[in-house]
């Protein structure tokens, strides 16, 4: 190699040192400047004073309470009746006939899945015409702005197919339940503590009784699991028997062109089936 050749290679050899010591020794104040970032961003953060609460509740060893964050009016519909009603491909104009109905049959809680036909204008009908002891909110909600849209239409239910926990803690921040869906243990204690509601065990054909029953001795009995996937009448008992607190309820109950009349019918025989089944866990 040439003097010249030489001399280049030692320039490139101390060009690259004086960068790699300039990068170190800025970051320290990079990651200041990030961290100031940061705290002035959460300062005008709209969840502030739940991620202190959600906090204080983590640096627990157990949290003192299950769920963190409890939704008084969804644990009241629950006790009225444990029966979610999931009207997938409601359209406005029949939204309030088919809430009567089944506000009549005695379900407490309702929600209209948003790849339904205009579901925020159903939910706003919903809530217009119905008493006020009902829950009314939606399903399929994947994002944290959609848990905003549920909100300014009058919802205060947010169910999920998922457990993406930015999504159940923006629920619990605007004050709504909150009820993400779990197929695993590992989901549903990650969703449990980010604060859910209930646990939708999801898809429920998929996750039998016996499933339900092995979730069951290690999941906190105040935790509600709630199958939802093909459940049908005929299925509650099995569920409840393995450690069910409620259910949601699909096509067996509602399905796009169903008539009040017939949807009346159909809730009324899950409340039958459903008093049947806990009449043994009563005596």
């Amino acid at each position: 190699m040439n003097f010249g050749a030489r001399a280049w290679l030692v320039s490139v050899h101390k060009l690259l040192w004086s960068m790699c010591y300039r990068t170190v020794a800025n970051a320290p104040e990079a990651i200041t400047s990030s961290k100031t970032l940061y705290r002035k961003r959460s300062r005008t953060a709209p969840y502030d004073n739940f991620r202190k609460q959600w906090k204080k509740q983590m640096n627990k060893t157990l949290p003192d309470r299950i769920p963190l964050f409890p939704h008084a009016g969804f644990a009241a519909a629950m006790s009225t009746c444990p029966l979610i009603a999931i009207l997938r491909g409601l359209t406005p104009e029949h939204a309030e006939p088919i809430g009567r109905a089944l506000y009549e049959a005695g379900f407490r809680a309702i929600e209209v899945p948003l790849n339904s036909p205009d579901p925020l204008q159903s939910i706003r009908t919903l809530r217009d015409t119905l008493p006020p002891d009902v829950l009314v909110g939606a399903g399929t909600v994947l994002l944290p702005s959609q848990v905003t849209d549920v909100a300014d239409s009058g919802g205060t239910l947010i169910v999920m197919p998922h457990s993406d926990p930015t999504v159940i803690r923006a629920a619990k921040a605007a004050g709504l339940a909150c009820t993400p869906g779990v197929a695993t243990p590992t989901e549903a204690f990650a969703a449990l503590f980010n604060g859910a509601d209930a646990l939708k065990l999801f898809p429920a054909d998929r996750l039998s009784p016996s499933t339900l029953r092995a979730w069951r001795t290690v999941i906190p009995t105040q935790m509600r699991i709630m199958p939802v996937g093909g459940v049908t009448p005929g299925s509650l008992k099995a569920y409840i028997e393995a450690g069910a607190g409620g259910f949601g309820l699909g096509s067996s109950l509602y399905q796009p062109g169903f008539q009040a009349e017939l949807v009346s019918e159909n809730a009324n025989l899950f409340i039958t089936c459903l008093e049947d089944a806990l009449a043994p866990a009563a005596r």
